[in-house]
């Protein structure tokens, strides 16, 4: 009988040990989790940040992953853009590039807060005779989309992250 209580014991404050266990994981996941947003927030509002670029889905609904390091720089008053294109083009140059590749000032920039959706920023910039409008909604754990309108292409979008960007 004493072992059995005993057993009985051990197993009870075993118990209790996992419990306590799960609830300091689980306040550690909301701890990180609010940092992330400070950190996303933090991003967004000095307008200093790089978007990596995962998939793309053009006008027409194809869906490609990316697995190359595509990005959007955006830094101030500036624009760095290395992005791939597919889609219908409108009016093609000669020698152009295959994809957005270039790096502009930007115009009109706009920052909007959208509560618990996220921020939405957009902004208009040209490059060779071609107008850009972007349009980038980033979720508050720094999920990002972006859409980018050209007056000679159709549109297309892109899925990623972002991220702090460090001066190479």
């Amino acid at each position: 009988m004493k072992r059995i209580i005993f057993f009985l014991t051990v197993a009870f404050f075993i118990q209790i040990n996992f419990g306590f266990a799960q609830l300091t994981a689980k306040e550690a996941r909301q701890q990180k989790k609010e940092l992330k947003m400070q950190e996303v927030q933090q991003l967004v509002e000095s307008n200093h940040f790089i978007f990596k670029a995962d998939a793309l889905t053009t006008s027409s609904g194809y869906y490609k992953d990316l697995d190359y390091n595509y990005d959007l720089i955006l830094a101030n008053d500036s624009v760095h853009v290395y992005l791939p294109y597919w889609g219908r083009v409108y009016m093609a140059r000669i020698n152009d590039d295959a994809g957005f590749k270039f790096s502009e000032s930007i115009d009109k920039l706009k920052f909007k807060d959208r509560g618990k959706k996220g921020y939405q920023i957009s902004f208009t910039s040209e490059n060779k005779g071609d107008s850009y409008f972007f349009t980038l909604d980033v979720s508050k754990l720094g999920y990002a989309y972006l859409k980018v309108n050209s007056t000679r292409k159709s549109f297309i979008s892109y899925d990623g992250t972002i991220h702090a960007h460090t001066q190479e």
